[in-house]
């Protein structure tokens, strides 16, 4: 740098372009003053043409004109200076010159503080205390730390957000997100301290002792609550299986609780959504701290979503009664879907098939000899056929009645199948056998097939199987057929299929070209001690085979169940009459409760569907219809959804300051009842650790679009026209 005219000036030859507008520097400001610095573009020189210029114009004006002889000579120069100074900046702003200002930023340190806002502390016996008391001690704690510290307040329950009213409503808490909140907010900033006002209760997230070290700052806890063990009796969970199936039983397991109900007699209940009682059991209760798991079986009477409530007969003396009720929600299916397997000799595979299929509890399996089976085949979901149609003639009445009703059929081709029968059905794959011979045919992965997945494992552990038996012959298969496996002769990789899939108008196909698939599950076992990669492949293939594509042009999407603080979302789709999606129509949506109150709803657009959401439901049962008129179609959907009431918050009710002590002397902290809290503001404000940060940079200004210049430039202009009007120069 070289001084010039009170200025740094710095001479470099890079383009704007290539600076960058704003960069953080160090400086030492002098006297108070902030020091700018004027960058030019180009060379040093390029400014002493500017001086040369400025004074030539300068002189010819004033120096060789009879008018200004006259004048006095200080009034003479102070003129030529001004038009001098006019001339030169004028030059100079030709150059593109920029002007850096240096700044100085003082960041405070900042204290997080984090108040639990669940349900669990105003269980407490001075509820009154939290709900008007401890907010106001609470907001005098965060004056008081502003006065030295930046100071953020937030609120936590099973989510974090700006603090607001103390109102206690959160239904469950996790104090671990809090702290993951915290470090994502303000990770690379300047914090000081966590302070944490909790009674020390979480039902939700990971321990948040673990997120607190993360964190790297002490946290100051404030213990609220009551720690004392209240006399109480309570559901503390229930375990159930999602889903049964119409007319079947199914297990619940109701885990009961007792504190300091020591000889006392209760009686758990469950009732049905009619209210009538259909498991009773009268409970003794033995122990101040006693536990009992209550086995029930209830039977599934009709199908849907299903509600059934737990209930215990109340204790004398109970803290809360909140806790003495539950509800369950079971999703009883109308039925498993059934499966046919028709074989037309005994063989292996048959009992194979059967046993992985039949460990799917959603599917029923029924195994039939061909020439035996005189059943209507339209009742089934999805008909197996094995080594039909047949050399004997086996199955040939079935297989023209299976073509008739549009059933999803998988074929499992070996010796026995008259494959000249088998190109006359259109599976999707002709084979012309060459002789009676096989080719033993291990499978080999497709990576491009997409009609299902299959887990890496499964495939791995598939190609290690041993070959199936395949006929040696020329294959020809359809274009929309989508190969699952290969067949790999020996060491030499082909594209012959092995297992592959097509459609026949509204019927899937599945075809496994070969036989002894009994050696896949065997050897499942024999390797691993379990048939689960065998059954997974298996059960895969019939999931795809036997769900039936839904061809409506209307469709709402949405869960049958929600929490209470969970938002009820809906997804619509339409399609028009060449199915492609499309949503240039409106869609409504009627929301109704059990008491026939009515919502009302418009579902937004996204790029060519629908989605609504609705918000938050009180507990109870709805119904929905949703509306959609296309062309001179009117379109409807319906459905049912529940929202189910949380009841985390009343499960414990004890205030675990342990756990807030554990966090505040693993992060060198400290802990303190809601009586001290004042003496978090008294250490922090007299600590000396936390300093302020300061940030120094510069900012840079192309120096022509300053207006002060502008303002400078007329200022000059001005006092020069003066002094030549005021002279008589004019």
């Amino acid at each position: 740098m070289r001084p010039f005219g009170g200025y740094s000036i710095v001479y470099r030859k890079s383009k704007i372009a290539n600076r960058q507008p704003r960069f953080l520097t160090t400086f030492a400001a002098q006297n108070g003053l902030i020091p700018l610095n004027l960058t030019l573009q180009y060379p040093l020189w390029y400014v002493l043409i500017c001086v040369a210029v400025s004074a030539g114009f300068t002189y010819l004006l004033y120096a060789l004109k009879d008018d200004f002889t006259e004048l006095n000579k200080w009034i003479k120069r102070s003129m030529m200076a001004l038009r001098f100074l006019v001339l030169f900046i004028v030059s100079l702003l030709l150059l593109s010159p920029l002007l850096s200002t240096n700044h100085r930023d003082v960041q405070k340190p900042k204290v997080i503080v984090l108040r639990d806002n669940s349900g669990s502390v105003i269980t407490a016996k001075n509820k009154e205390f939290y709900e008007k008391q401890f907010p106001e001690k609470l907001k005098q704690l965060e004056e008081k730390l502003g006065e030295k510290y930046e100071v953020k307040a937030f609120g936590f329950a099973d989510a974090t957000g700006e603090d607001a009213q103390a109102d206690y409503s959160g239904k469950v808490t996790d104090i671990a997100q809090a702290f993951q909140y915290v470090k994502d907010i303000f990770s690379n900033q300047n914090v000081g301290a966590v302070v944490l006002a909790s009674d020390g209760i979480y039902n939700q997230g990971n321990n948040p002792v673990y997120l607190a070290k993360e964190l790297s700052v002490p946290v100051f806890s404030i213990g609220l609550g009551d720690t004392t063990r209240k006399k109480d009796l309570l559901i503390s969970g229930v375990s159930h299986n999602k889903y049964a199936y119409l007319g079947n039983n199914f297990p619940v397991e109701i885990n009961l609780e007792a504190v300091l109900c020591s000889g006392a007699n209760t009686v758990a209940r469950v009732a049905d959504e009619a209210g009538n009682i259909v498991f009773s059991q009268q409970i003794n209760i033995a122990g101040n701290r006693f536990q009992k798991v209550i086995p029930v079986m209830l039977l599934a009477k009709k199908p849907g979503l299903v509600k059934y409530s737990i209930m215990l007969e109340t204790v004398a003396g109970e803290f809360t009664k909140a806790n003495n009720s539950a509800d369950i929600f079971i999703e009883v299916l109308d039925g498993r879907q059934k499966v046919l397997l028709l074989y037309s000799a005994p063989h292996p595979d048959v009992a194979t098939i059967k046993n992985a299929i039949s460990r799917n509890e959603n599917y029923d399996i029924e195994v039939s000899p061909a020439n035996d089976f005189k059943k209507n085949t339209s009742a089934y979901n999805l008909v197996i056929l094995h080594n039909i149609p047949s050399t004997s003639g086996a199955g040939q009445t079935v297989v023209q009645e299976l073509l008739k009703n549009d059933v999803p059929l998988l074929y499992v081709l070996g010796s026995n199948t008259a494959f000249a029968n088998f190109n006359q059905l259109n599976a999707g794959l002709n084979i012309n056998a060459k002789s009676n011979s096989v080719n033993e045919s291990q499978p080999s992965a497709n990576k491009n097939f997409t009609l299902f997945t299959l887990s890496p494992e499964v495939l791995s552990q598939v190609e290690k199987f041993p070959p199936l038996l395949s006929p040696f012959a020329d294959y020809k298969t359809s274009p929309v057929a989508q190969s699952l496996f290969y067949q790999k002769i020996g060491s030499v990789s082909t594209e012959q299929p092995l297992i592959l899939f097509s459609q026949q108008e509204n019927r899937k196909i599945g075809i496994v070209v070969g036989e002894n698939i009994w050696k896949w599950r065997l050897t499942d076992y024999y390797q691993n001690d379990s048939h689960k990669h065998f059954d997974e492949l298996m059960s895969k293939i019939v999931q795809y085979l036997a769900v039936k594509q839904d061809k409506s042009q209307f469709r709402i999407i949405t869960k049958n169940k929600f929490l209470e603080n969970e938002p009820v979302l809906f997804e619509g789709e339409v399609y028009n009459d060449s199915y492609e999606l499309v949503n240039a129509a409106d869609v409504s949506l009627v929301v109704s409760n059990s008491k026939g109150k009515k919502y009302n709803f418009v579902f937004g657009k996204t790029s060519n569907a629908y989605r609504l959401d609705a918000g938050l439901f009180t507990p109870g049962n709805y119904s929905y219809q949703a509306t959609c008129k296309t062309g001179d179609k009117v379109l409807t959907a319906s459905g049912k959804f529940l929202v189910s009431e949380i009841k985390l918050e009343y499960i414990n009710t004890t205030a675990n300051h342990q756990l807030l002590r554990t966090l505040s002397s693993t992060t060198k902290g400290k802990f303190y009842l809601p009586a001290d809290m004042d003496k978090i503001a008294d250490e922090l404000l007299q600590n000396e650790t936390l300093k302020p940060i300061i940030y120094n940079y510069a900012t840079f200004d192309e120096a022509i679009h300053l207006k002060w210049i502008f303002f400078l430039l007329i200022g000059l202009v001005a006092a020069e026209w003066f002094l030549r009007k005021w002279s008589g120069g004019y």
